[in-house]
C-alpha cells in the first residue's frame, strides 16, 4: 500500500497560507481513510495550508497503515530595492531617474507607481524632484510597496562684484570677484577675459560676464560693468612772449581722470608746478598732469611772440631703411623781418632751413628774424622696421636628386619687396625651387631700396639605408610577443613602410618568430630594403627517469627525476604539496598519487607536469566524459571516472569540497579534480581532470557619443562582449538587438548580453545633455525709425557649452551693439558643440515716422499712373522726372523708362522713406503702310508691320477685309475708308497707326445729250472726269473726223453739240477719253447720239 500525492500547491505568497495537497492511497484493501496531523479533516484533499511539513497516515479496510510526510514550500519573500541611477543634475531640472530591482516572489513582475501614466515600467526617467512610490506585484499577486525621494540640489548662483575699479582710461587693471553659493562643488569659473580663478584681474572696461559651472554642468551667468574715467585732456591758453623777452605765460586746463590734478613743467618752464606756467620765452614747454589715480598725460604748447612770424616745417622725411640717418625735414618761414637764422637740435647743431641726414629722433628748430622775434617748432623722425628674410629649406627627398627649395619670407621694411636677387640664374621669384645640393645666395631689395643679403646651403641626405632593430626578444616558445622598430637615414620623410606582414606601421608589435621583411620609401620614391629574423627558443620538455614504483596497501617508496631540456637554463623546479613543496628535481618517499612539478627557465618561461606514482597491480583509472562550466562563476561542471581490471568493488574519492564519492562527480566549480580509486585489494589509482569555465561574460561601453546639444538625440552607445560563450545576444530597453545604438534622446539606456548558456550580464549608461542656449536683452531704444543710429543692445547667454560665438545680421560679433538704427536685428548664437539658437530682437524708436508708398506697377511706354503716399506732415517726393508735381501726395507719373520713386516724410528731427516702382515697358511701334488710292470695286493689300514679332492685331473697322486680325490683309472698301491697325504685345501695351484707301469711282459716260437751249442737258456732261485733270477727250463723226478736242474737260468747255460754232445735226457720234491713270491704262470709246 503506498500513497500517492496527487496535487501540491505551495502557499502563492510567503506567509500565506493558500496552500494545498491532494493524496490518493494505491495498493491494500480500499476504502481508506486518512488522518492528517495539525487538526486537519480526514479527507484526502486540504486547501488553505500555511507553509510546513504535513504528516498523513493512510488506513485501509484491513487496518493496514501507510504513512509519510508532505513540506509545503514559502515562495522567497517579494523585496525590492529602489535606486537612484540619476540625481537630478540642476536645480528645478527633470532629468532625474529612478529604477526597482525587485527580487523573491515568483517573476515575471509588474510596476505601479503613483503616477498612472508612468505606471507599466521598472525605470523612470526625466523625473522632477519628489517622491515617487512603487508597488510590485509577482506573477502570484503577491504585493510589496517602496518609495524613494529625488532631491532638488541647491540652486546655482553666482554674484559679481568689483574689487578694484579701472584707474585710467583705456587701462585694463580692473579686478573683480565672483562669490558662488549653490549647486554642487567643485565649481568651474570662466571669464569673459579667460580668467579661470575666482578673481579676474586686467579687465577693461565695459560689461565683463562670468560663468560658473558646477560638477554637475549647472551653469549661471553674471555679470558686471566697468566704467573708466574720461581720457585726460589738456588744453592752454597762452599769452606771447616779446621778442627776445620772457614775460610768456602758458596755462593749462584739465577735464578729464580723477581730480585732484598735479602739475609738473618741464625744464625749459623752470619745472613750475602749478597749473600756469610764467616768465616764459619763445620755445615750445612740456606738462605732465596726474589725476588722483596715478594716471597721466603729456602734452606741449608752443610760447610765441608778438610778431607776425609765422614756422611750419613741411617736407619731412622719414628713413628709408632701419638704422639709416638720412630723414630730413625743411622749416618753411614767413612774416617777421628778414634775414631769417635758423637752428635745429640735431649733432652737430645745423643752421640752413632744411635739416638732413636725421636719425630716428625728434627736433626742434628756432627760427629769429632780423628783429630777434623767434618761432620754434618741432617734429619727429620716425623708424621704419628692420628688413628681415627667414630662409625656408625644403630638403632634397633622394640623393642624387635636385627637387629641393628654398623659400624666402621677407618681413618688416617697407613692402612691397620689389626684388629677390639669386645667384641662381633667372630665378627672380621668393621661392627658388628644382635645386641640387650647394650654397646659393640672395639679396632682397624692399620699395625703399633697402636691403638684407645671405646664403642658404642645401646638403645631399646621402643614400637611404634601412636598419632593423628586435625591440623584444621572444623569450618563451612560440610566444608572439616580440617587437622591432625601424631606423632610416638618408632620403627624405615622412616614409612610408611595407612590411612582408602587410603592416604599414614603422614599429611591429605582438610578432611572433619569423623572418620580417620591410621596404621604406620616402617622400621622392627612393626606397630601401631590409630583414631581420625573430628567433623562437626551444621549447621547455620535462621527461621523468629514475622512476620506482609502489605496491599496493599504502606503500610508500616511490622515487622519480624530472629531466628537464629547451627553454634558457638555469632552472628552477617547485613540486606539489603531495611532494612536500619540493625544489630539486629528484624526490623520493612517494605514495601511488599524482605529483605536479612546475619548472621555470633562466627567462622566465614555464612549464607544468604531472607524474604519477602506481602501485604494482593492472587497475586502471580512466575519467570518461566531463562537461565545463556553463557560466563563468557557476558550478555546473561535472566529470565522470570509471575504474577496470582491479578487484571490485571499487571506492572513488574526489577531492571536491565536500567531497564525492562516486564515479560521476557533479557541481564542479572550474578547476583542476582529483579523484582516486581503491580497489577491494587496497590498490589505487588516480587521474587529474581539469573543469574549465568560460571567461566571465562582460557586457562594457566601449563607445559613446554624448548629446551635444539641448533637446536633440543624437547620442550613440556602443557596447561589446567580453568572455562568455557565442553566440551572443544583446538586448536593449529601447528594443534594439545591435551593438552601436543611436539616435539617442537624454535618458538612461540598458543594454543586456545573453551568451549561448543563457549567461547574462547588464550595463546601464546615462545619456545627458547639456541645458538649452538661454539668451536675453537689454535694449536702449533709439529716437527716431530712421536715420537715428542711437540705440544699443546688450546680448547675454547663459545655458548650452560656453565660450559662445555671436553673429549679427550687421556682421557684427561681440555681444553689444551700439549706434543702432531701429529695427530688427538678428543673430545666431553657437556654443563650444556647434549648438545654434537663433533670435532676434527690436530695436523700438521713440518718434515713429511712417512713409508709405502705393505698390509697385508697371505701365506701357507713353502711359500714366497715379502714385499716393501717406505719413508725416511735410513730404515730397524724387526724382520730380515724370511727375506731374512733386509736392503733392498723389502726383500722376509718366516715365518714359522704369524710375523708383521716393517718398520723403518729415516730422520734427525724423523722416521716412519709402519707394514705389513705376516699370515700362519697352516702346512698341506700328506702321499700318501708306495711304492708297483703287477703282472702285477693286481691292489691295495693307501692309502692317510692329516692331515686336509676337505682337496681335485688330484692324478696324473690319468691313471689306479679308482677315481683320492680320497685320497683312486684302481690303476691299467700296468707298473711301481710314483703316486703324492696334498692334498689342504680350504685356497688353497697345499701339495704333492708320492708312487710308481711297476708293476713285467709276466714270459714267452718258450716251446721249439734247443741246436744244432749254437749259436741260444742253451739255455733254461726265461725271467724275473732273478726276482725271490731265484727261483727254476726242469726238468724231462716223467718217473719223474729229469734231472736238478738251485737255482736262473742265466744265467751262463741255461739248454743248457744236462744231466750228455750228449745231450738229442729230444723229451718232463717236468718242475716245484718254484719262491717263494707271487705274485706266486703256482709252474708252463709245457711241454719242444728240437729240434735238
Amino acid at each position: 500500500m503506498s500513497i500517492d500525492t496527487l496535487f501540491l500547491q505551495n502557499p502563492l505568497c510567503n506567509g500565506l497560507c493558500n496552500g494545498a495537497i491532494t493524496v490518493s492511497g494505491t495498493g491494500g484493501y480500499p476504502p481508506y481513510t486518512y488522518s492528517w496531523d495539525h487538526g486537519l479533516p480526514s479527507l484526502p484533499n486540504q486547501t488553505n495550508l500555511c507553509a510546513g511539513i504535513y504528516n498523513i497516515t493512510i488506513t485501509d479496510d484491513s487496518t493496514c497503515q501507510h504513512w509519510t510526510s508532505i513540506e509545503l514550500l514559502n515562495p522567497p519573500v517579494l523585496q525590492d530595492s529602489v535606486q537612484i541611477l540619476q540625481t537630478i543634475l540642476c536645480n528645478s531640472d527633470c532629468n532625474g531617474s529612478v529604477a526597482v530591482f525587485p527580487y523573491g516572489g515568483t517573476s515575471p513582475y509588474s510596476f505601479s507607481w503613483d503616477d498612472p501614466l508612468l505606471s507599466g515600467n521598472d525605470t523612470l526617467q526625466w523625473l522632477c524632484a519628489g517622491i515617487y512610490h512603487v508597488t510590485i506585484t509577482d506573477a502570484n499577486g503577491c504585493l510589496n510597496f517602496d518609495s524613494v525621494q529625488l532631491a532638488n540640489p541647491p540652486v546655482l548662483l553666482a554674484s559679481t562684484s568689483i574689487i578694484q575699479p579701472i584707474s585710467c582710461y583705456n587701462q585694463c587693471d580692473g579686478k573683480a570677484d565672483v562669490t558662488i553659493q549653490g549647486g554642487m562643488p567643485p565649481y568651474t569659473i570662466l571669464w569673459s577675459n579667460g580668467d579661470i580663478l575666482q578673481q579676474a584681474d586686467s579687465l577693461c572696461a565695459g560689461w565683463v560676464y562670468v560663468t560658473v559651472t558646477d560638477v554637475n554642468l549647472c551653469q549661471v551667468v553674471d555679470s558686471i560693468q566697468f566704467i573708466q574715467p574720461d581720457s585726460i585732456t589738456i588744453s592752454f591758453i597762452t599769452t606771447a612772449a616779446s621778442c627776445g623777452g620772457n614775460n610768456g605765460t602758458a596755462t593749462a586746463t584739465v577735464v578729464g581722470g580723477t581730480p585732484p590734478y598735479t602739475y609738473q613743467w618741464d625744464a625749459n618752464a623752470h619745472n613750475q608746478t602749478t597749473d600756469i606756467a610764467d616768465s616764459l620765452s619763445v620755445n615750445i614747454y612740456f606738462i605732465t598732469v596726474t589725476d588722483g589715480n596715478g594716471c597721466s598725460a603729456v602734452a606741449n604748447v608752443a610760447i610765441i611772440d608778438t610778431s607776425n612770424l609765422t614756422l611750419n616745417i613741411t617736407d619731412v622725411h622719414n628713413i628709408t631703411c632701419a638704422g639709416s640717418c638720412d630723414g630730413s625735414a625743411t622749416a618753411s618761414v614767413t612774416g617777421g623781418y628778414p634775414a631769417y637764422t635758423y637752428l635745429w637740435s640735431t649733432i652737430p647743431p645745423q643752421t640752413d632751413s632744411v635739416a638732413i641726414n636725421l636719425c630716428v629722433g625728434t627736433y626742434t628748430v628756432t627760427v629769429v628774424d632780423d628783429s630777434l622775434c623767434s618761432r620754434v617748432g618741432m617734429i619727429e623722425i620716425t623708424d621704419v622696421d628692420i628688413l628681415q628674410v627667414h630662409d625656408s629649406i625644403v630638403p632634397i627627398s633622394c640623393s642624387g636628386l635636385c627637387d629641393a627649395s628654398i623659400i624666402l619670407i621677407p618681413s618688416g621694411g617697407t613692402p612691397p619687396y620689389v626684388t629677390y636677387a639669386w645667384s641662381i640664374p633667372g630665378e627672380t621669384d621668393s621661392i627658388a625651387s628644382g635645386l641640387c645640393s650647394g650654397t646659393y645666395y640672395y639679396t632682397v631689395t624692399d620699395a625703399n631700396n633697402c636691403v638684407v643679403s645671405d646664403s642658404v646651403t642645401i646638403t645631399d641626405p646621402g643614400a637611404m639605408s634601412v636598419s632593423l632593430d628586435i625591440l623584444h626578444a621572444i623569450l618563451c616558445h612560440n610566444d608572439c610577443n616580440g617587437s622591432i622598430g625601424v631606423s632610416v637615414i638618408g632620403a627624405l620623410g615622412p616614409y612610408t613602410y611595407q612590411w612582408s606582414n602587410g603592416s604599414t606601421d614603422s614599429v611591429l608589435v605582438d610578432l611572433c618568430a619569423g623572418v620580417y621583411d620591410v621596404t621604406v620609401t620616402g617622400i621622392g620614391g627612393c626606397s630601401s630594403t631590409s630583414s631581420i629574423t625573430l628567433i623562437n627558443p626551444d621549447s621547455l620538455q620535462v621527461t621523468f627517469t629514475n622512476i620506482i614504483q609502489v605496491n599496493c596497501g599504502g606503500d610508500c617508496s616511490g622515487r622519480v627525476t624530472a629531466l628537464v631540456s629547451g627553454g634558457t637554463s638555469p632552472y628552477t623546479y617547485l613540486w606539489d604539496a603531495n611532494a612536500g613543496n619540493a625544489t630539486t628535481p629528484t624526490i623520493d618517499s612517494l605514495c601511488a598519487n599524482l605529483y605536479f612539478i612546475t619548472i621555470t627557465d633562466n627567462s622566465g618561461c614555464s612549464l607544468t607536469s604531472m607524474f604519477e606514482v602506481t602501485d604494482t597491480s593492472h587497475l586502471e583509472l580512466h575519467i570518461l566524459d566531463s562537461s565545463m562550466v556553463s557560466c563563468y562563476g557557476r558550478c555546473d561542471g561535472w566529470a565522470m571516472a570509471q575504474a577496470s581490471n582491479g578487484f571490485a568493488p571499487y571506492s572513488y574519492a574526489w577531492n571536491t569540497t565536500p567531497p564525492q564519492f562516486d564515479g560521476h562527480a557533479v557541481d564542479l566549480c572550474a578547476g583542476m579534480y582529483i579523484v582516486t580509486v581503491t580497489d577491494d585489494s587496497l590498490c589505487s589509482r588516480v587521474r587529474a581532470i581539469t573543469i574549465t569555465q568560460p571567461d566571465s561574460l562582460y557586457i562594457k561601453i566601449i563607445d559613446s557619443l554624448l548629446i551635444q546639444c539641448n533637446g536633440s538625440c543624437t547620442g550613440a552607445i556602443t557596447v561589446s562582449n567580453i568572455g562568455g560563450t557565442s553566440p551572443y545576444v544583446f538586448q536593449w530597453n529601447t528594443l534594439a538587438t545591435d551593438t552601436t545604438i543611436t539616435g539617442l534622446c537624454a535618458g538612461l539606456y540598458t543594454a543586456t548580453l545573453t551568451d549561448a548558456h543563457n549567461c547574462m550580464d547588464s550595463i546601464h549608461y546615462f545619456v545627458t545633455e547639456p541645458t538649452a542656449i538661454d539668451d536675453s536683452t537689454n535694449v536702449i531704444t533709439s529716437l527716431c525709425a530712421q536715420g537715428s543710429n542711437d540705440g544699443s543692445v546688450t546680448l547675454i547667454v547663459n545655458g548650452g557649452n560656453p565660450p559662445y560665438q555671436i553673429q549679427w545680421s550687421t556682421g557684427d560679433t561681440i555681444a553689444q551693439l551700439d549706434s543702432l538704427a531701429s529695427g530688427t536685428y538678428y543673430y545666431t548664437i553657437t556654443d563650444a558643440n556647434g549648438c545654434i539658437k537663433q533670435d532676434s530682437v527690436l530695436v523700438s524708436p521713440m518718434i515713429v515716422v511712417h512713409a508709405t508708398a502705393k505698390s509697385d506697377t508697371t505701365i506701357c511706354y507713353g502711359d500714366s499712373v497715379q502714385i499716393f503716399g501717406f505719413g508725416g506732415a511735410v513730404y515730397f517726393w524724387t526724382p520730380g522726372t515724370g511727375l506731374s508735381d512733386s509736392t503733392l501726395f498723389n502726383p500722376i507719373a509718366r516715365p518714359t523708362v522704369t524710375t523708383t520713386y521716393y517718398f520723403n516724410v518729415f516730422d520734427s528731427i525724423c523722416f521716412d522713406v519709402d519707394s514705389v516702382t513705376i516699370g515700362v515697358y519697352p516702346q512698341i511701334t506700328v506702321d499700318a503702310g501708306v495711304d492708297q488710292t483703287i477703282l472702285y470695286d477693286h481691292s489691295t493689300t495693307l501692309n502692317g508691320t510692329c516692331s515686336d514679332p509676337n505682337a496681335t492685331f485688330l484692324w478696324i473697322p473690319a468691313t471689306g477685309l479679308e482677315d481683320s486680325s492680320s497685320a497683312v490683309t486684302i481690303a476691299h472698301p467700296l468707298q473711301t475708308t481710314t483703316y486703324y491697325l492696334l498692334a498689342t504685345n504680350a504685356n497688353g501695351c497697345t499701339v495704333m497707326d492708320s492708312v487710308t484707301i481711297t476708293i476713285i469711282p467709276k466714270i459714267r459716260i452718258p450716251s446721249g445729250f439734247t443741246p436744244n437751249g432749254d437749259g436741260m442737258n444742253d451739255e455733254w456732261v461726265i461725271d467724275l472726269i473732273e478726276l482725271f485733270p490731265n484727261c483727254e477727250v476726242y469726238i468724231y463723226n462716223r467718217w473719223g473726223e474729229k469734231l472736238y478736242y478738251s485737255k482736262g474737260y473742265p466744265a467751262s468747255e463741255r461739248w454743248n453739240g457744236k462744231y466750228n460754232g455750228k449745231d450738229l445735226p442729230s444723229g451718232t457720234y463717236y468718242y475716245i477719253i484718254n484719262l491717263h491713270d494707271e487705274a485706266y491704262p486703256d482709252p474708252i470709246t463709245g457711241p454719242i447720239t444728240i437729240m434735238r
